[in-house]
């Protein structure tokens, strides 16, 4: 009774078939799953950058259910000739239609590759900037400062310039203030420095600069440049910025804008008898 319940065609397939295919495939989603429990802790324990371990656990999991429908599809009887063949045909057509999504995933793999940047560090890329969260089989994606997830395509990340923020220790704060030409360039330069050395996180060394750096058309333009932390560099910025402004005015030095000084010239013209006529 059970040999012939078994034996039922349906269509192509027999029950005893579909059950051992559905069989297979609950099984082997529980192994695909432990599998890549077993697999993602073997890789946290090496010394695999976090970035290239997702990357592999993508891949990895793709791989292990083309196995499982493989499994499935010979529970089912089905030809695996006739499925590569199949797959490879629709493989074909994919490609063509998905031109972009190879693109990405080709970009991805180069990003690996060169390792620009990983998990974790602050870059810019494609006009946007943030904290790199995932970088993923087909899209690179940033947590932004104000807590936006932006998904960028990976060629768009590979073709494009890539500024990482995060890859150096230290970094320098570049400033520049204008102040009126009345200003002694001594005093100006000295009252930059004891800003600068007001300002806690700044190094000392390398020696912080202060310049005199351009002659505008309405300000003389003083030019500063300090090294910080790296995790420091935004407090250091708005502090210097904060402090600059009071310290020139206590010293009597004015922060000029562009502006223009129009002369009007006061003339009397003596004009001719012959000219007036």
């Amino acid at each position: 009774m059970i040999s012939r319940i078994l034996n039922f065609a349906i269509g192509s397939f027999t029950i005893g078939n579909i059950l051992a295919a559905v069989i297979a495939f609950a099984i082997g989603r529980v192994v695909v799953k432990y599998v890549m429990r077993v697999f993602e802790r073997a890789l946290q324990k090496s010394h695999v950058d976090k970035t290239l371990i997702r990357f592999i656990n993508h891949a990895a999991q793709i791989l292990l259910y083309f196995v499982l429908i493989v499994i499935v599809a010979d529970c089912l009887n089905i030809s695996i000739v006739s499925m590569v063949a199949v797959f490879s045909v629709a493989g074909l057509a994919v490609s063509l239609a998905a031109e972009n999504s190879l693109s990405n995933l080709a970009g991805g793999i180069l990003l690996l590759v060169l390792k620009p940047f990983k998990v974790g560090d602050f870059i810019e890329a494609s006009g946007k900037s943030g904290t790199v969260v995932d970088l993923g089989l087909i899209y690179t994606e940033l947590l932004t400062v104000d807590n936006k997830h932006i998904y960028i395509p990976n060629k768009d990340v590979s073709s494009e310039d890539i500024i990482n923020y995060s890859e150096e220790e230290n970094r320098r704060v570049d400033i520049k203030v204008n102040v009126d030409y009345d200003s002694n360039a001594a005093e100006v330069k000295q009252v930059l420095l004891d800003t600068i050395y007001s300002v806690e996180g700044i190094f000392e060394t390398p020696e912080p600069f202060v310049r005199l750096s351009d002659y505008k058309d309405s300000s003389v333009e003083y030019t500063i440049r300090v090294w910080c932390r790296n995790a420091d560099y935004w407090e250091v910025y708005f502090t210097l910025l904060e402090r600059l402004k009071p310290a020139l005015n206590e010293a009597g030095v004015d922060m000029t804008y562009n502006h223009l000084n129009v002369h009007i010239i006061d003339e009397k013209t003596d004009f001719s008898k012959e000219d007036k006529q």
